[in-house]
């Protein structure tokens, strides 16, 4: 709660939210929701292994919990989950995130660990990432087609949101 609270204090702080305000945030530098629900049918939920594996590479998860303020938070910027909490390897991942998910935070951590977000911008490694997970889904154990379907419609949307990003001038 406190992780996610500071990073949107500190986001609206630094002029972050634009001129409207946690909406323009939200569509910009996070995750949303995919147009349409039924692509979130079927895909494979976060394991306690997956999460237990992740947290043996050294990275912090946090699980938000319906009803807990992290929770809101994610759901409030459309995400199921974020490394955008201004603690360093950490992940914050909704209790009823996707496998997908999970692993697209994990590979946002290894992005600034590379310095790729700093090269490509967030909106270019959110593109970057579900590029990868796209061509590597077999090695990341992604053989669900629901997963590879959301992926592939989510790697859409962000194009759509870093080319109006781009034509605005951001």
């Amino acid at each position: 709660g406190r992780a996610a609270a500071k990073a949107y204090s500190l986001a609206n702080k630094w002029g972050f939210f634009g001129k409207n305000g946690a909406e323009e945030f939200g569509s910009l530098l996070f995750r949303t929701e995919p147009t349409s629900s039924a692509l979130n049918e079927g895909v494979t939920p976060i394991t306690n292994n997956l999460v237990n594996t992740m947290r043996s590479k050294g990275r912090s998860i946090d699980i938000a919990y319906k009803g807990s303020d992290d929770y809101r938070y994610l759901k409030s910027m459309g995400a199921e989950g974020s490394t955008n909490t201004l603690i360093p390897n950490h992940i914050l991942i909704r209790e009823d995130a996707s496998k997908s998910t999970l692993l697209e935070e994990f590979l946002h951590g290894t992005q600034n660990k590379l310095g790729i977000v700093n090269r490509l911008t967030p909106q270019g490694a959110e593109v970057h990432v579900k590029d990868f997970m796209i061509r590597h889904a077999k090695f990341l154990g992604l053989d669900n087609p629901a997963d590879l379907r959301l992926l592939q419609q989510l790697k859409i949307e962000e194009i759509e949101r870093l080319n109006m990003i781009y034509r605005q001038g951001y």
